[in-house]
Parts: C-alpha cells; structure tokens; sequence
C-alpha cells in the first residue's frame, strides 16, 4: 500500500514515492540531476510533515526525483547512507551529495539550494 507518484488525495498530488525495495538507490541518485532522499520513519510526526512539505515543493519542480525510504524497511540502505537519525534528507545533484539536514535542519534552506541547482541545470541545456 505505498504511495506513488501523481496520486490525487485531499492534499494534492503525491509526488515523493516511497522506495520500492527492488529499486537500486544508486540508479536513482546517479541517473538524475535532482535527486531528494528522505529518511524516515512512518511512527515520526516530524518526517511525516518534512515529507508532505516536500511533497508540495515537488509539485512545483516535476523535474526532480524523490524518494522516501522508511528506516524501518531499509535499515541497510539507511547505514549505508550514513543515516543514524531520521528525519534525514539528502539533496544530490548530479550523482553527488550537495547538502545533508539530519534531525533538526532548516527544510527551507535545503529546498533553497535545490532551486539554485535547477537553475543551473536550466542554465546549462
């Protein structure tokens, strides 16, 4: 029962798609420009609402790609990302980790240099 891109609920569209356990998380950092991972879990109030918040940024920037990975599910992916603590989203550009907020971070800032990075990709095509 996972949520997948464009679902139309009370909210809007449902645009961060939770990680499918036969997806390769370096295919997908690593096959697009823009890439936003959250780490979660379903219990945490706190991811729940960075996730929805994301969600609605995502509805403005169809271009980027975003997963969330409840820990609870992927507790390898989660250690082999370096996540000892959720929330944890991780901005990627271009296969590379560009900026990281764990626990208490500003989701603003993150979502800020995520539209710096789409303008330069805009700028380069």
């Amino acid at each position: 029962n996972k949520r997948r891109a464009g679902i139309k609920t009370k909210r809007g569209l449902l645009n961060m798609i939770y990680l499918d356990k036969n997806e390769a998380i370096n295919d997908i950092i690593n096959n697009n420009g823009l890439t936003i991972l959250q780490f979660g879990l379903d219990s945490c109030a706190p991811c729940f609402s960075i996730k929805y918040k994301i969600d609605n940024w995502l509805n403005a920037h169809p271009n980027v790609t975003a997963r969330y990975i409840p820990v609870e599910d992927f507790q390898a992916i989660a250690a082999q990302n370096n996540v000892f603590s959720v929330p944890t989203t991780i901005l990627y550009y271009q296969g590379k980790e560009v900026m990281r907020g764990s626990r208490y971070y500003s989701l603003d800032e993150l979502l800020s240099k995520g539209e710096k990075l789409l303008e330069v990709m805009a700028d380069t095509l």
